[in-house]
This record gives C-alpha cells, sequence and structure tokens, in this order.
C-alpha cells in the first residue's frame, strides 16, 4: 500500500468508533503495524538502516495526538532531538515536525529554555531552503508538542501528496536531523561560547599530520568525528599511492587523448566541490564572494578527507599547491559578520578548453559563476587528516609541510589503552574547521595574549643560531590555539602551551648532536619555567578527550611535552642523531 493510503488509513481507523483501548484493535494496528512498517521499509530501502522507528497510540487509554516516532540508533542515547509525524487531534491533518524532546536527564525544561534551544538549533540548519517552516504548529490538546517544534510541514488529510513527495520530504527532515545530531543535546543546551568549546573544539589549522604506529586507529578516528548517517556525505578516504609526484594526481588533469579537452577528475577534488556546496547551501555564497554571519556558521559543518598513509609519496610534490594555496585563507571579522578568501587550488582558466566543465562538476550556476570568477579554492569547512607511518618504506616530511600543519604523536594524543577495549571510558572529541586565520588585537584577552606572546618569546631564544628558529606563523597559531580552547586558568592555559610544543614545535626539531646540540636540554629547562603549574606531579587538564560518562571528573594527564622530551633526549644520547617520530 502506498504511503498517502496508508496515512489515510490511519485517520480513519481514528475516526471510527475505536472502543476501549485494545492493542489489537485495527486503529492501533494501522498506527503501530502497518504505518510503522511502511517507515522502516522506507528508511531502509532508500536511506539508512539505523533509525528506530515506534508508533505511540497511548498507554491504557487512546491518545489524544497520536505519533509515530523517528530516531536514530547511534545518537539517540545522546541526542534529545526526533522525527515525527503528529497527527491533530480532529484529525484534519498530519505534521512531518522535527521535535525538540521536553526534558533530558529526567529534568524538565522551562518555557526560555526550550525557546532559547530551538532558537540554536533552527540557526544550525538550512531548513529555509525546503518545504519546511518553523512556524507554530496547532495541536490544542498537547500544547508541548506545540513548544518544542523546530521545524516542521503540514499535510491536510484532504491533500495529502503522493509517496514520491512524502518520501522526499521525509529525506529532507532526515538530511536536517543528522546535522543536528553531531551536535550533542549538552551543546545546544549552553549559553556561552566557553562551555560551546567543551564539546566541539575548533582547530587552528585545517591540516593535521596523525603520525603513529600501524593499527592504533589514526584513520577510525578521522571516520568517526562524523556521525555514522553522514559519512557518505562529509566524509573521504582516499589511499596515497607511491607513484604521486605531482599535484595532478591530487586534483586531476586534463586529457586530450579522445581529441578534445577533457578534465580527469579526482575524488579529492570531487570532494572539494561537495564541500563547496555545502557553504553555497547554506547561504554563504553571494556576488561570487563568502559572506555570512557568526551565529548561522553552524549551519555549515566539517568535511573530512582522509589521506591514508599520506607520506607513501613525497608530500612536498603531490601536495606542493595545496599547501601553499593553504597559507592564503583569510577570514575577516566585523563584529559578528565575517567573508572568507581562499587562493584557488584550480584557476578557471585550466577549464577554459573544457567543454561543459560545469556538468562534470554538478555545481549550481550561482556556484560555477563563483568558480568562474574566483577559481576552485579551499573551502573554510575542509579539514585534511593525513595518516603517517614512519619506517623504511615512507618519506620524511620537511619543515614547509610541518610549519603548515598541526602534527599529532597518536599514541600520545589517543593512547591505546588495552584494559578498555570493550567497554571505552574516554572518547576523542569532536573537532571542527577554523574560523580565524589572524588573531588582531582584541579578539583575545589581553591578559592571555600578553602571557603567550612571552612564554614563545622565551622558548624562541633557545633556539637562536640553530635552524629551529620560530617565526610569526608560529606565534600567530599559538594565539590562534589559546583562542579556541578559551582557558579560564593558569592550569589550563600552560595546557594549551603544552600541546603547542607538541603539535608544533617539537616536530621541527631532528638531526645529529652537531645540528641538535644541547637545544633539547635548553627547552626543558626553559619549559620547567613556563609550565610550573603542570611539569612535576601536578596533572594538566586534556584538551582532546573527554569522559564517556558525563557525570564523570573532566579527564586529566601528566605533561605531554616533558615525557616527550624525556624520549628525544635519550634518543640522542643513545643514537647520536634524534627525530619526534
Amino acid at each position: 500500500m502506498q504511503l498517502d493510503n496508508i496515512f489515510k488509513k490511519v485517520i480513519q481507523m481514528w475516526t471510527t468508533d475505536k472502543g476501549a483501548f485494545n492493542s489489537k484493535s485495527e486503529a492501533y494496528i494501522a498506527l503501530n503495524t502497518t504505518l510503522t512498517n511502511k517507515i522502516k521499509d522506507i528508511i531502509k530501502t532508500d536511506m539508512n538502516s539505523s533509525y528506530f522507528v515506534l508508533g505511540h497510540s497511548g498507554q491504557g487509554n487512546w491518545a489524544s495526538v497520536p505519533w509515530l516516532e523517528i530516531s536514530h540508533l547511534v545518537i539517540k542515547e545522546n541526542n534529545n532531538i526526533y522525527i515525527t509525524y503528529l497527527f491533530k487531534p480532529d484529525f484534519s491533518g498530519i505534521y512531518l515536525s522535527l521535535q525538540l524532546k521536553s526534558e533530558r536527564n529526567k529534568i524538565k525544561y522551562n518555557k526560555q529554555e526550550i525557546q532559547q534551544i530551538i532558537s540554536r538549533a533552527r540557526s544550525f540548519l538550512p531548513w529555509r531552503n525546503t518545504q519546511f517552516s518553523d512556524e507554530d504548529i496547532s495541536l490544542p490538546t498537547k500544547e508541548i508538542y506545540e513548544r518544542t517544534n523546530i521545524v516542521s510541514k503540514y499535510y491536510s488529510y484532504s491533500n495529502i501528496p503522493n509517496e514520491n513527495t512524502l518520501i522526499d520530504d521525509l529525506k529532507v527532515m532526515m538530511s536536517l536531523y543528522e546535522r543536528l545530531s553531531v551536535f550533542n543535546s549538552q551543546y545546544l543546551d549552553k549559553q556561552s561560547e566557553r562551555e560551546c568549546i567543551k564539546y566541539y573544539t575548533h582547530l587552528s589549522k585545517p591540516f593535521l599530520l596523525l603520525a603513529g604506529v600501524s593499527g592504533t586507529g589514526k584513520s577510525r578516528f578521522v571516520r568517526e568525528q562524523v556521525a555514522e548517517p553522514d559519512r557518505k556525505e562529509r566524509y573521504q578516504l582516499v589511499a596515497v599511492r607511491p607513484d604521486w609526484h605531482e599535484p595532478s594526481d591530487l586534483l586531476g588533469y586534463i586529457s586530450r587523448l579522445s581529441g578534445t579537452a577533457q578534465y580527469v577528475m579526482t575524488d579529492v577534488l570531487k570532494f572539494i566541490v561537495k564541500a563547496w556546496q555545502a557553504v553555497e547551501k547554506a547561504g554563504f555564497i553571494a556576488n561570487n564572494k563568502v559572506t555570512g554571519n557568526r551565529v548561522q556558521l553552524p549551519q555549515v559543518l566539517p568535511y573530512w578527507l582522509c589521506l591514508d598513509e599520506m607520506n607513501l609519496a613525497p608530500v612536498e610534490q603531490y601536495f606542493a599547491d595545496y599547501l601553499s594555496v593553504l597559507e592564503t585563507r583569510e577570514w575577516k571579522w566585523d563584529n559578528d559578520d565575517f567573508s572568507y578568501h581562499s587562493e584557488p587550488l584550480l584557476s578557471p582558466t585550466a577549464w577554459t578548453d573544457i567543454e561543459n566543465f560545469q556538468q562534470e562538476l554538478g555545481v549550481s550556476d550561482e556556484l560555477w559563476a563563483f568558480f568562474q570568477q574566483n577559481g576552485i579554492g579551499i573551502p573554510f569547512n575542509l579539514i585534511v587528516a593525513g595518516t603517517v607511518n614512519m619506517d623504511e618504506t615512507t618519506h620524511a616530511f620537511s619543515r614547509k609541510v610541518l610549519d603548515r600543519a598541526l602534527s599529532f604523536d597518536f599514541s600520545e594524543f589517543y593512547p591505546n589503552d588495552f584494559s578498555t577495549f570493550f567497554k571505552p571510558t574516554t572518547k576523542p572529541k569532536l573537532l571542527s574547521y577554523p574560523i580565524y586565520s589572524q588573531l588582531k588585537q582584541g579578539d583575545l584577552d589581553d591578559e592571555l595574549a600578553n602571557k603567550s606572546i612571552s612564554f614563545l618569546s622565551a622558548l624562541n631564544q633557545q633556539f637562536e643560531h640553530t635552524p629551529f628558529k620560530l617565526g610569526f606563523r608560529a606565534l600567530n597559531e599559538l594565539l590562534l590555539s589559546v583562542h579556541s580552547f578559551q582557558p579560564q586558568t593558569d592550569e589550563e592555559l600552560q595546557a594549551v602551551w603544552d600541546d603547542f610544543v607538541m603539535t608544533k614545535i617539537l616536530p621541527r626539531i631532528e638531526g645529529d648532536e652537531t645540528k641538535v646540540e644541547n637545544v633539547l636540554d635548553k627547552m626543558e629547562e626553559q619549559l620547567k619555567e613556563q609550565l610550573k603549574h603542570i611539569w612535576g606531579v601536578n596533572k594538566r587538564p586534556d584538551l582532546w578527550r573527554e569522559q564517556i560518562d558525563e557525570q564523570a571528573s573532566p579527564l586529566e594527564i601528566p605533561c605531554r611535552s616533558k615525557v616527550k622530551l624525556e624520549q628525544m633526549k635519550k634518543l640522542l644520547t643513545d643514537r647520536g642523531m634524534v627525530s619526534f617520530w
């Protein structure tokens, strides 16, 4: 039976004499079995099999507003938002509604809290380009559903659309739901930027190197940064080949073998275009420029490109263009309004001779006009993560690469604890793209800025007359890191510094005793003073992981750079040379 006819059957059964509440009645079966199974079949066939569908007819008595719940099995536990079909009490129509549960952990929200959360949820979602509305719904006997409606669409009984339209609407609603799924309900509850950051951390750089021994979960870490329902859209795995030697291996090239110019696309270029389409869909492209507002920015979720075994080929060669363009990203903020620009990875002249290139890219006229004027640059929502193994089969990294990346010793930041294999107690925090490229005075608290500048200046003095000297880029990225984590105590600020040393400074130090000399000893002496609140027996907060149990105390760890420096000093003593890796 078609979905539209099933809806009509449910309404017909509920408007006849239902009698006493009975799970074997036709009204109960129509909602809880026939409609429920139909929605399950549609979702399993056309969308995602990991959805939970349940009809609600009442408990002991018939519900005044019968409804059907749709939620995702993976995110249901941590997210207090769900999809529902709500039948009007007079059965004159049905609402397809995205709803907020009225309580969390058995604590009811008050009306003001509900309004605040609903407002944030609406600001995150690109619902304005859909058939859905944020207008009030009318369910007089169940006012709570009216208050907790985020967006909805109404179907009058006399004009229920055909099954194809109903399925299309459900797909769009599920897409909106999955966008919200990455925002834990705690995130939606938060009032301040400080509290939001606890859940979603903006990186200082959209290029990560995840280094560690094989099998520690580097690729899985990148994949799990995207909620499972959204991975097909926002996650791309690309295996790097040993024979990659030039940018065309990454971004594609023009072939004239057929007699006419054709562009040979790569998965990387297709994914970059897909990320740009998300920016366009959120309404941030107008007049061939990228502009928007801070409140609307969470509508654009991060797109993760994982370059697996990134250093099987020489990164400085095939990734050269990307590394150069990466440094041209420019965010400009005017209060809460922003603009973004990047130089092109692929300039408009690259496709001048290619017919139907717009169709090959699969982009709208508006995005095509943007590309024609600006080229295809790096979209602000794209994060590239390269997994790295350092052995005799791989290539080392030059400082050009390391200076443009955040380098993680994966086992130090995300250790494999065998005792928690079956029941993990911690999880990585979700990461998002940077929203600043360079801070200006006033963007960061003066005290935090001055302390951080003094810290890096003192450390940089230890690198005088060595190839490890730091420049403005390092200082800018330190300040961006401090801005991202918003530390409130000296311990938290020094934890940010500690991780900066681990991801940006120590990876640059390599060589034999002649080259390194006593740099490690001088660093250790300086860091012992600069990180005095976390250097000794005292532990520091972990900024990159959190406890799975929300009631547990915040995760604390020893000072990372202290442990790493000891390892590197031992390597230099034992072998006469040292490397971070």
